[in-house]
C-alpha cells in the first residue's frame, strides 16, 4: 500500500524526522526520485502520500492530464 512505502521511507530516514520537515539536499533527491517513480508507475496514491509528508516544492507538482483517461 502507499502508506507501507512511506512509512519504509521513514523509517530509512533519521528518527527525529527533521528531515522530512527540512530535509537536506540527499533526502530531497530521494523524495524526488520516488516521486518519480510513483508518477512513472501510475502509483498516484504513493506520489500523493509523498506530497503529504514533504515540505511544498518538494515532490513537484501535480498534472492531471485528461489525455492520460
Amino acid at each position: 500500500s502507499s502508506k507501507e512505502i512511506v512509512r519504509q521511507l521513514e523509517v530509512s530516514l533519521p528518527p527525529d524526522r527533521a528531515s522530512l520537515k527540512e530535509p537536506v539536499p540527499e533526502t530531497k533527491a530521494l523524495i524526488r526520485y520516488l516521486a518519480r517513480e510513483a508518477k512513472g508507475s501510475d502509483r498516484l496514491d504513493v506520489f500523493e502520500q509523498l506530497r503529504d509528508i514533504a515540505p511544498a516544492g518538494t515532490v513537484g507538482e501535480f498534472i492531471f492530464d485528461l489525455n492520460l483517461f
